[in-house]
């Protein structure tokens, strides 16, 4: 195929922020843009688009494929040939003594590609290239199991693309209609106002009730606080939560809003983005974003889940009857907005959020209990930042303090705890021996415990679930998230 058929970036779909944002990071001397998506989601097409804007008799372009998909005059394209040994890497190695502008790859698949990848973004080249990952967070993931620098990574990588192609309505036949209840349920829609439309089928679409194709994105720029988490090696979850408080958008929501606009309908946007647990949505009452395993919003305090009231097990909010024992469900209660208290040390100070949002719906004979957490950190600092967090808890709590692993012991042993927030790196005794004393010690074994610490190298999360931790997060951490894991443990053990 020949640059006739290449289309422009124009054409692609875009809104005017991403398309601003790619031809900005386009337009760097240096740098790196990634596009993830499975095998014809049309990242390739998306790539040449990009090559042919940057495509000028000054600049000297080349390219490493296999296969050569589009043939473009006026750049250098090598055909990747792994029985010769051409490989991906060896091609790069090559290339790089050219000294070009622009080098594409075709994919990084493999840790070799990927190390010299980065080295030529690192000598002043801009490097486009792919992977297969499903989501723009999880291409960071996959950059660090394959080896990458958590420092090359944040100095390198200019802009992630995530992206899938999705069938345009036919504009001869297209149609109003009332998608099913459930469908709009499963894409958070709750707009009841909202037009939706849809191809009636007609020969110019071939009775298909589309015509053409277009690309729905999700665009991810590091920002300074999204930089930090990948220093520290933080998972997916939290890469998207400090994403969606600083304005990124999803898949989903880029494919919302061209749902909207009436380019596409939800049953074809679902056919090609996937719907998994841990996908964000907005909240129904801030439209902050939060993930299907809260329970609670953390920043508005209103309940997103029940629990069954039979028998106790979690449950999803579009779910009409628990799938585990047939009790009909109930529709989460809204907190009733109260001043709360949170007793540390003697002193009562007034938190931030409603008070007792699960004793509104239990009965008297279940009340809330006032729970004991322990902070064991050296740092006070650090202390003083998670009593502000737990002052956002859902309910009344009991907070006191120790400054190393013995003295944690000492203060568990004299006042009792019902969940500990556990440094790793503490004088005298550290995180990981004071979690296997209270594993050993009957009346500590089943005591939930969360792990903080700044180094959270893969070696250190499996040394501390090995000794019995029930979660890990890694410093620095964002207060929402502490939150939302504390209540987590809470309920899990004591069902509050």
């Amino acid at each position: 195929m020949g640059a006739s058929s290449i289309p422009t970036l124009e054409s692609l779909g875009f809104t005017d922020w991403q398309f601003s944002a790619l031809t900005e990071c386009l337009g760097q001397p240096q740098g790196m843009i990634l596009l993830t998506g499975p095998t014809g989601s049309g990242k390739t097409t998306t790539l040449y688009s990009m090559i042919a804007r940057r495509r000028s008799p000054e600049i000297n372009i080349v390219t490493v494929e296999d296969p050569i998909e589009y043939q473009l005059a006026g750049i250098s394209q090598v055909q990747v040939n792994v029985k010769t040994g051409l490989t991906f890497a060896s091609s790069l190695r090559s290339i790089l003594r050219q000294d070009p502008d622009v080098i594409l790859v075709g994919e990084i698949r493999d840790a070799e590609t990927a190390e010299i990848a980065f080295q030529a973004e690192a000598t002043g080249h801009l490097v486009l290239s792919t992977l297969h990952t499903n989501s723009s967070f999880a291409a960071i993931a996959r950059l660090l199991e394959l080896g990458i620098d958590p420092f090359l990574i944040t100095s390198s990588l200019n802009l992630v693309v995530a992206q899938r192609l999705v069938r345009r309505i036919c504009a001869q036949c297209k149609e109003p209609y009332h998608p099913p209840a459930e469908l709009l349920q499963r894409c958070h829609i709750n707009n009841a106002d909202q037009v939706f439309y849809r191809g009636r089928g007609c020969p110019a679409c071939g009775k298909s009730g589309f015509s053409g194709r277009m690309g729905i994105y999700e665009m991810l720029r590091l920002t300074s606080g999204l930089k930090e988490l990948i220093r520290t090696k933080a998972g997916e979850a939290a890469l998207r939560r400090t994403a969606a408080r600083s304005g990124a958008r999803t898949l989903m929501e880029d494919g919302l809003d061209k749902v909207r606009d009436g380019s596409t309908n939800p049953e074809e946007l679902l056919r090609v983005v996937e719907l998994e647990a841990e996908d964000n949505f907005p909240c129904p009452k801030c439209n902050a974003m939060v993930t299907w395993e809260f329970k609670t919003c953390p920043y508005c305090m209103i309940a997103l889940q029940n629990r069954c009231t039979s028998c106790g097990q979690n449950l999803k909010p579009e779910w009409k009857m628990c799938p585990y024992c047939t009790t009909p469900v109930s529709a989460p209660a809204v907190p009733v907005q109260e001043s709360p208290k949170v007793i540390t040390q003697g002193r009562d100070e007034p938190a931030l959020s409603p008070s007792r949002l699960l004793s509104q719906q239990t009965t008297a004979s279940s009340a809330v209990k006032c729970p004991k957490i322990l902070i064991a950190d050296d740092d006070q600092g650090i202390s003083t930042l998670i009593r502000k967090a737990l002052e956002q808890l859902p309910m009344d709590v009991e907070v006191f303090a120790a400054s190393d692993g013995i003295a944690a012991l000492e203060a568990i042993e004299l006042h009792g705890a019902d969940l500990v927030i556990l440094d790793v790196n503490m004088p005298r005794m550290d995180g990981f021996a004071v979690c296997d004393r209270l594993r050993k010690d009957i009346r500590t074994a089943f005591l939930p415990i969360l792990m903080l610490t700044a180094n959270s190298d893969q070696n250190n999360r499996t040394k501390g679930f090995l000794v019995g931790t029930d979660d890990y997060m890694s410093k620095p951490f964002v207060m929402p998230d502490l939150v939302a894991r504390v209540t987590r443990l809470l309920r899990r053990t004591y069902g509050l």
